[in-house]
């Protein structure tokens, strides 16, 4: 039942009576419906996910929350309170003990508590009696509760206690211990995002202080204050983190502090390594066991065909890499050649102006391919012609004018869901019209209602899937163009024909000479390779003589030839 952001009026205190017998899930989110005692859930015999974030009735001052807590029936399971903070509007002031969460403890058969933002129901500091005992309990979120202190082993006796949310508190550089002996606990995920953990060169996180208390996998620790890499290993404890998030922190070289390259031999089982957004130059070093790696918006450029390429493409287990955003120029041609199993590689917001034809030959996995914001002028078929499981290709905010036809059989197949060409320069033009048909026939292109032509100046700025093939710049003149040249090619075919017996000698004639022309430049006597219709000997000085031989003598000879009669032809 929800009742969320419905009711915004109280109703009788016998609201839920009906339902007491029925109801195992109950969600009060941002409602305003009861004023009154505090046993309004303690008749539900069902009962199991109750979630009362930001509900008015609850979210002033709670004098009497522990009461609340204690009412609540045992079969609850999952208890949500988000928000259960001062409200600053009537600047309302909560004096926080202990107490307040007092009723939690015998709340034990929870397995989810989620309190994210209920600041004032804790105070500045975790104590070690708060959620110890809670035996089943799987997943708590205490994030945003402006910790400050965390009291030794403040969970212990929490044996199920597997994801833990600790983001937004204000933690520093003091080192904690969650549980007292680590074979108790199953901690798979800690996140630690936003937390104020900070290092210095002077200071190094040290992260071993939590390994130590759980077999941890994941560890979050996003958007913190570290410059140097922390240190996740212990030599004598086996380590089991898949997943390591240092995203927006200070880290500019991965070597610092704790020395990513000398924890590799125990991050045997790291598989995910993000790294996104820090002020890294150099990333030797790397875990060859890494296959998801992110390294956007770093500074990569200063040493990438120094050391970082390289570096890079020695990485053969990789499956997932972002180099985004790092001011890159070139790519080798070879860069991902031992990326076997590359699904997805992100390359966008760099300074690549072109793109290698052999580049991915080997990579036949790879399934997006994200080139956008770039400065790339053009795009081979030739770059994917063996991508067979592409599925995403991303070319958007180059400077591309126009599409290869080429390539019009690879963006068809089956296997391709989206192609990205927005914010390119794409041209109008008559070789261009293939690729607007095509957009109107697919719904593969990429916000498609943004693709405007650059050119020609008569097409600028217009939408390119809107335009009518009929208003195409050209696409009256090729019609015509081809139908005089058709025109053209039977006028001329009919006078061959008509007139080619006729005018034999004359189209014979201007030939035979430049041939002999040509054998006379090379040294070749016409008399030699000649065959002449005719031989005619007259005075060349004499205008008579030669009026007679092309007025008399030659047409009696080609009469004679055409009549079929003998080819010398006698004259008196």
């Amino acid at each position: 039942m929800s009742l969320s952001d419905e009711c915004k009026h109280q109703v009788p205190e016998d609201f839920f009576r009906p339902l007491h017998s029925n109801v195992t899930d109950l969600n009060l989110t941002m409602s305003n419906i009861y004023h009154g005692s505090q046993a309004i859930f303690a008749n539900f015999s069902k009962l199991k996910t109750l979630d009362i974030s930001i509900a008015d009735r609850f979210t002033e001052c709670p004098a009497d929350a522990r009461e609340l807590f204690e009412l609540m029936p045992p079969t609850l399971r999952n208890l949500t309170f988000r928000r259960w903070r001062s409200n600053n509007i009537i600047n309302k002031t909560c004096i926080v003990t202990n107490e307040t969460l007092g009723g939690l403890q015998k709340l034990r058969n929870l397995t989810a508590i989620d309190a994210m933002f209920s600041d004032f129901m804790f105070g500045e500091k975790l104590t070690r009696p708060l959620f110890t005992g809670f035996q089943k309990l799987a997943s708590l979120n205490i994030a945003y509760v402006r910790f400050s202190i965390i009291e030794t082993y403040p969970f212990d006796n929490c044996p199920t206690l597997t994801c833990l949310w600790m983001d937004g508190n204000s933690l520093g550089s003091r080192p904690f211990m969650l549980f007292k002996d680590r074979k108790e606990s199953r901690l798979k995920r800690i996140s630690l995002i936003d937390a104020y953990i900070y290092s210095d060169y002077s200071i190094t996180y040290d992260a071993r202080s939590l390994l130590k208390a759980a077999p941890l996998q994941t560890i979050d620790l996003r958007r913190n204050y570290i410059v140097t890499m922390p240190v996740f290993c212990d030599e004598t404890l086996s380590n089991g983190l898949t997943k390591i998030n240092l995203d927006r922190n200070y880290l500019s070289d991965i070597q610092s502090g704790g020395n990513l390259a000398d924890q590799c031999f125990c991050l045997k089982s790291l598989k995910t390594l993000t790294l996104s957004q820090n002020r890294i130059k150099n990333v030797r070093g790397l875990c060859q066991s890494i296959t998801h790696l992110d390294l956007a918006s770093n500074r990569l450029y200063q040493l990438w065909n120094d050391f970082n390429q390289e570096a890079i493409s020695d990485l053969e287990n990789l499956k997932e890499l972002n180099i985004g955003n790092n001011q890159i120029s070139t790519l080798s041609s070879n860069f991902t050649a031992k990326m076997k199993n590359l699904k997805y590689f992100y390359v966008a917001h760099n300074n690549l102006t072109s793109i290698d034809l052999q580049s991915f030959h080997l990579n036949i996995m790879i399934e997006t391919l994200d080139l956008r914001a770039n400065f790339i002028q053009s795009f081979s078929p030739t770059v994917v012609e063996r991508l067979e499981n592409l599925k995403k290709l991303l070319l958007e905010d180059n400077v591309i004018t126009s599409i290869d036809q080429d390539l019009l059989p690879i963006l068809k197949r089956s296997s391709l869901k989206d192609f990205g060409i927005v914010g390119n320069p794409l041209s109008c033009d008559c070789d261009q019209e293939f690729f607007q048909k095509w957009l109107n026939s697919t719904n593969k292109v990429r916000y498609t209602w943004k693709l405007i032509c650059d050119k020609p100046e008569e097409l600028k700025s217009q939408l390119i899937y809107a335009y009518k093939p009929r208003n195409f710049v050209c696409h009256w003149r090729q019609p015509i163009e081809f139908i005089l040249s058709a025109l053209g090619g039977v006028i001329l075919a009919g006078l061959l024909l008509n007139y080619g017996r006729k005018y034999y000698w004359h189209i014979t004639h201007p030939i035979v000479v430049l041939k002999a022309i040509g054998r006379y430049l090379s040294d070749v006597h016409i008399e030699e390779t000649c065959l002449y219709d005719a031989y005619v000997m007259y005075n060349s000085v004499s205008e008579e003589d030669q009026l007679w031989v092309t007025k008399d003598l030659r047409l009696a000879i080609e009469d004679g030839t055409r009549s079929g009669n003998s080819s010398m032809v006698s004259l008196s």
